[in-house]
């Protein structure tokens, strides 16, 4: 008789390659051949977050298994400590022991994600690591300490938050020296970087594919756009902005590759200056000929997009815009609609939806072909009425009127729609926890924004 425990390892590790968190731990349970098979996943990255340091040492922490199991080590590739266990407000002595202590046995760490200020801690374990290639960290460093950091090569991807002016200083020999191997640079909260370190810094990689500079107030935007003229491969743009579109008068960089820009506002300035500022990148992008597949806008007041925008928008990529998101924007309906109507590729809208007029919005979407998933970006004061979140009448009246739509996501919920061969609409609820983004506009694996 054939049963599950007589296929092939290794057709049983690709069947749980597509499991994840406690559905791992499930199948690990049932037989020693499932645990065999699920091992390796089960540890390819190890997670420590807030619930688990408010209960350490009442449990065990991944680090504390891996010291008992060393032989586990060799599965994992990803470190991402969102938290750290306190002892009387100070970092627990045991817990920082054992985690440095495991990351030394985990020879072939790729990934290691900390942005909270106890880095010094792990950077000499992570500078012995030669098979790290992303790391995203919060590099508030000393002198002695930035000298550690920059002994790190070959990596692809670096995310800096919150870097110090030690560090800054050595930035471009630093990153310039991984100029074969770095795809993507993020740097956060700096107010130490300005162009005259970015752009020597651009200058040694001419490859990069990724680059975010975030809330970094002495770098302005059109500084970054005049800049990336010496990363001609840039595929994905991130930036702030800060000033009104007429404080520039520079020469904007040939976009012609860039697939993702994410703009965010810090809209001091008149609503009106905002839209004509992205409407004036945006116009750039289309005459560079960028094949624009994906469109972040946000500002940090509630604001209102406005109908020339929206016209901007289409006129530029709605042959290509395939992902829009609106984060503390609102749109109106009729400007919804022209969007769904006119960008015959969208299939993932990111937008906070007005519970209170679901019926108008509904209909709004459905003029839209190739809507597939539909995020509730809430705003920052809610955009729903008290108690009052997306319910499952609101989700068939989504889907009923948007023929493509099979995925809503609100509120840590993901909405699954399934037309069945009677004609009728299954609806199932999955609920689930999104990870802490690291960055506003960093690559994500969350499920609401794969």
């Amino acid at each position: 008789m054939v049963s599950a425990d007589n296929l092939n390892f290794d057709v049983l590790t690709q069947i749980f390659a597509y499991l994840y968190g406690n559905d791992l731990v499930s199948v690990s349970l049932v037989s020693r051949s499932f645990l065999t098979s699920v091992t390796p996943k089960l540890y390819q990255t190890l997670v420590f977050c807030q619930s688990q340091a408010k209960r350490y040492p009442r449990i065990f922490s991944p680090f504390t298994t891996i010291l008992a199991r060393p032989e586990l080590a060799t599965h994992v590739r990803t470190c991402d400590i969102s938290a750290i266990a306190n002892y009387k407000g100070r970092p627990h002595q045991q817990f920082m022991s054992e985690c440095i202590t495991a990351l030394e046995k985990c020879q072939n760490l790729s990934r290691f994600y900390c942005t909270l200020n106890v880095l010094p801690s792990f950077l000499l374990v992570l500078t012995k690591k030669s098979r790290l290639e992303d790391i995203r960290v919060r590099a508030s460093l000393e002198i002695s300490q930035s000298k550690l950091l920059v002994e790190m090569k070959g990596l692809q991807s670096v995310a800096l938050d919150s870097p110090s002016w030690s560090l800054m200083n050595l930035l471009p020999d630093w990153l310039g020296s991984m100029s074969p191997s770095l795809t993507h640079l993020t740097i956060t909260r700096s107010n130490e970087i300005s162009e005259t370190i970015l752009g020597p810094v651009l200058r040694r990689l001419p490859s990069l594919l990724g680059l975010q500079i975030i809330s970094c107030p002495k770098v302005e935007h059109f500084k970054v756009l005049e800049l990336v003229r010496h990363t001609p491969r840039l595929q994905n743009l991130a930036f702030t902005t800060w000033e009104s579109p007429e404080t520039s008068t520079c020469t904007y960089a040939d976009l012609c590759h860039l697939q993702s820009l994410t703009m965010e506002t810090r809209n001091h300035v008149s609503p009106d200056s905002v839209t004509a500022l992205w409407s004036g990148i945006i116009s750039t992008t289309s005459r560079s000929g960028a094949p624009l597949a994906s469109l972040t806008l946000k500002t940090t007041r509630k604001s209102l997009i406005a109908h020339s925008l929206v016209q901007e928008i289409i006129k530029a990529h709605s042959a290509t815009l395939q992902q829009l998101r609106l984060i503390n924007c609102s749109i109106g309906n009729e400007l919804l609609k022209d969007l769904a109507q006119k960008c015959d590729k969208l299939g993932k809208l990111c937008v906070a939806i007005p519970l209170h007029d679901i019926k108008q919005f509904a209909r709004s979407i459905s003029e839209s072909m190739s809507l597939h998933t539909l995020v509730d970006v809430p705003e920052p004061h809610g955009s729903h009425a008290p108690g009052r979140s997306l319910r499952e009448d609101d989700v068939r009246e989504l889907m009923y009127w948007s023929p493509k739509l099979r995925r809503i996501i609100s509120d840590n919920r993901s909405w699954e729609g399934n037309k069945l061969s009677t004609g009728a609409l299954q609806i199932t609820l999955e609920r689930f926890r999104l990870a802490a983004m690291k960055s506003e506009f960093m690559i994500t694996t969350d499920p609401a924004f794969d």
